[in-house]
């Protein structure tokens, strides 16, 4: 996405009354949020079937000097934003009721490979900590990428066990990009952050953690997922909302069973009471889904010595599991972007890399 568009997606998502769901109708009637904020009123009106006061709101101006403003500050950080109907923006996530209008993120999002969502009680027990580190681990090692929301508890054993398994994970915030919570998933972040997946946040920098921002979070946990996997949680437990979540958006629920009568397992155990797939190990998960051929890309066993350079070979090292950016891999290689460039083509065209929308690049198994 261009930096005009990503301007305008943030502007046009910040007009006082306008949901994610009306920004999914505006950018799918219309095409694009730059083309919602040059329409007249009347092709508003006609896109908003009728939604008066919100056309009004856009035509009278969107705040486009202070998204533009937010958005550099965030660059200049080192972060990226993406938006619905945008280069970069993940498939699943654009297929559920009300998807995000614009995501921030740090890191890089690993798109196209499955995706399994760990969630439960910020308080859970040893066992279930173990169980969820296990799990989350074996995951990773299997090439799923591992998604959580970074609280205490399962949320942080699921991504510690997916980053110790040499996976990806991807952590979604209730509070602004830059504000982690609980501070002291802080070295968590930055694992995550600095080579281990992507932090993700519809709310700008800056935002404060509100109590009514983290029930609206789990859809985008089981929205980027094939399954959400609920580890303990009592029977009002938010990962009951996530779960919930996934079950409108047409993903898999599995459970962790719990003690009988434990009130911090009654939760799980009304999952499976109601249709819940049981879960004791990560294998249950990856066979529960058609997932047990997975693995992580690898170069184990290819013959480079025909086909690539000591230049080829570098630059295959150099990529990942998720979408990487010729800048990134020029300074990973030491390469000039242009001979970075060249390299790359060679191992999309002998098949050892894939490119995607923004020129960036991930290997091939």
């Amino acid at each position: 996405m261009d930096v005009k568009e990503m301007v305008n997606a943030l502007a046009l998502r910040s007009v006082e009354g306008l949901g994610d769901r009306t920004y999914k109708l505006l950018v799918d009637t219309l095409g694009s949020a730059s083309a919602a904020l040059a329409s007249s009123k009347g092709t508003l009106l006609e896109a908003l079937e009728g939604k008066v006061k919100v056309a009004d709101a856009i035509t009278s101006g969107a705040e486009v000097d202070g998204a533009a403003k937010t958005i550099e500050r965030h660059i200049r950080d080192g972060g990226w934003l993406i938006s619905y109907g945008g280069d970069g923006y993940p498939e699943p996530l654009s297929e559920i009721y009300d998807p995000p209008g614009v995501l921030f993120g740090y890191g890089e999002l690993p798109l196209g490979t499955p995706a399994v969502a760990l969630v439960g009680s910020r308080r859970a027990s040893p066992n279930s900590l173990k169980l969820t580190y296990t799990i989350s681990r074996e995951l990773a090692e299997a090439g799923v990428v591992v998604i959580s929301g970074l609280a205490e508890g399962i949320d942080a054993r699921a991504h510690a066990g997916a980053l110790d398994g040499g996976g990806k994970t991807v952590a979604v915030f209730g509070a602004g990009i830059d504000v982690v919570y609980p501070r002291s998933n802080r070295s968590l972040a930055e694992r995550i952050k600095n080579g281990g997946g992507a932090l993700l946040s519809e709310h700008p920098p800056g935002q404060k953690p509100d109590a009514r921002f983290f029930p609206r979070r789990n859809r985008i946990i089981s929205g980027l997922s094939m399954a959400v996997v609920v580890v303990e949680a009592a029977k009002k437990s938010g990962s009951l909302i996530t779960a919930n979540f996934a079950l409108d958006e047409g993903r898999e629920v599995f459970a962790a069973p719990g003690v009988a009568g434990s009130a911090w397992a009654s939760g799980t155990n009304d999952l499976l009471r109601h249709g819940a797939r049981i879960v004791e190990s990560a294998e249950d998960i990856l066979t529960g889904l058609n997932l047990a051929g997975v693995s992580k890309p690898s170069d184990q066993g290819r013959d480079f010595s025909s086909t690539l350079t000591g230049e080829g070979r570098k630059m295959f090292h150099a990529l990942e599991d998720a979408p990487v950016d010729i800048d990134t891999l020029a300074g990973r290689t030491g390469f000039s972007p242009s001979k970075s460039a060249a390299l790359l083509m060679e191992l999309v065209i002998l098949g050892y890399a894939a490119e995607w929308p923004g020129k960036r690049f991930t290997r091939l198994s």
